[in-house]
């Protein structure tokens, strides 16, 4: 698996957790007629990413999720953080 579907597949465990909530909804029509709506977790990151996002992570949050990801050849227990746990930055 490659790291965005790790990730991704994360998320959508937190949401049906409980932890993380959504970020929209859509309504999808089979041929059928049949309706099925189809939730987008919400957002994930690791804390270099929120800062460069323009958040700062509240001090003293702890990661919503620890995943164990690939970067470059080696792989690495990474710290995620969701976006109820971060404040924009002022400039």
């Amino acid at each position: 698996m490659t790291n965005e579907e790790i990730i991704r597949a994360e998320r959508i465990r937190l949401m049906e957790a409980g932890r993380i909530g959504t970020v929209r909804e859509t309504r999808v029509a089979d041929e059928n007629g049949n309706v099925t709506v189809v939730r987008e977790p919400d957002e994930i990151h690791d804390y270099e990413t929120w800062r460069s996002l323009g958040q700062q992570v509240r001090r003293g949050s702890r990661a919503i999720a620890r995943l164990r990801i690939r970067k470059g050849r080696k792989y690495e227990t990474v710290s995620y953080f969701c976006r109820a746990q971060c404040d924009t930055i002022w400039a």
